[in-house]
């Protein structure tokens, strides 16, 4: 518990008696100083792609709005071939605010869905 506890809080009144001393920390083993080892890089995946923005479709799939998707999986790659028709801006705006509502793009891409969007 916390019965054993002292806290001292800061005060103008006594600055000197009040103020914190500094904390030593020390490491005992490798352990420790690999705990303490935040920052390990980047991974980097030589199979990586970079990202495709405002595409005039896909040769599969050809030019998609999102009506288009309603009877496919949320996993299906037809879902990755309709991002790569918007911009770096869109999809920034879809993650920023898509998370409580629908965010919609001022494309085509909402199609018939654009009356149950809501737009900023």
């Amino acid at each position: 518990g916390t019965a054993d506890q002292k806290i001292t809080y800061l005060s103008r009144n006594d600055w000197d008696a009040t103020y914190p001393s500094p904390v030593e920390m020390t490491c005992v083993n490798d352990k420790m100083i690999a705990d303490m080892q935040y920052y390990t890089g980047i991974a980097e995946d030589p199979d990586a792609k970079l990202p495709v923005y405002e595409s005039e479709g896909s040769e599969e799939y050809g030019r998609l709005s999102l009506v288009m998707l309603m009877d496919f999986a949320y996993d299906h790659p037809i879902w990755d071939a309709l991002m790569d028709q918007t911009s770096y801006a869109e999809q920034t705006y879809l993650i920023t605010y898509g998370a409580h509502v629908l965010a919609v793009c001022d494309k085509k891409t909402a199609g018939q869905l654009s009356a149950y969007l809501v737009r900023s």
